[in-house]
């Protein structure tokens, strides 16, 4: 998937040439300043240019992240559909070859690396701008991430016990899976993922 994601960084990064940045700013309800836009990424402050992608200190971004960011400037929309509209990682179309990778990489890493520690992950969750909610649609956790303006992302979460193992799963907003597609839900997947590890290790 690695050259992948650069043949489609690239190419995304050649579609900046012709893009309006004022139009897109107000489009996407974020700020513009000479040809490049401010737009929160997990709760941090990201800068989209024609010279790249940086996050708040000013470091360039992965190339994965950067594709995310192009990607969202160039085709997301100002009209989302109905906010309750969740599918699977399983549930978008042509995942099939990849459904057991990503959730090798989120689903079974999350759920293995939080089992018995719910407040832990609650911790993680917040530094990310986690929205948290206890008790909802029958797991002990719901947490609720703006990947970006107008693109949540969910994880569901059950602490183990004696009788059943852990479980994580993520969810995301049907606008997401239409306009962005199934690399940039494999991407926040697994960024979201790599970035909660990391953060409770902090």
């Amino acid at each position: 998937m690695t050259i992948k994601i650069e043949q489609a960084y690239f190419a995304a990064r050649e579609r900046l040439a012709t893009l309006d940045w004022e139009t897109t700013a107000i489009r996407l309800g974020v700020a513009a300043t000479n040809q490049a836009l401010e737009i929160p990424f997990f709760g941090q402050p990201h800068r989209i240019g024609l010279k790249g992608c940086y996050d708040g200190e000013g470091r360039s971004t992965t190339m994965a992240v950067g594709l995310v960011l192009y990607r969202y400037i160039l085709d997301f929309p100002d009209v989302l559909p109905p906010t309750d509209q969740r599918v699977s990682f399983r549930e978008t179309e042509g995942s099939g070859p990849l459904v057991t990778s990503f959730a090798n990489n989120t689903h079974k890493i999350l759920a293995g690396h939080f089992a018995h520690i719910p407040d832990e992950l609650c911790n993680a969750a917040q530094k990310l701008a986690g929205n948290i909610h206890r008790q909802m649609d029958g797991y002990d956790l719901l947490i609720t991430f703006d990947a970006l303006p107008g693109a949540p992302l969910y994880l569901q979460y059950n602490a183990a016990d004696e009788d059943f193992p852990a479980y994580a799963g993520l969810l995301f907003h049907r606008s997401t899976e239409l306009n962005l597609g199934l690399q940039v839900l494999f991407i926040l997947g697994t960024y979201l993922t790599g970035r909660l590890i990391q953060t409770d290790k902090s």
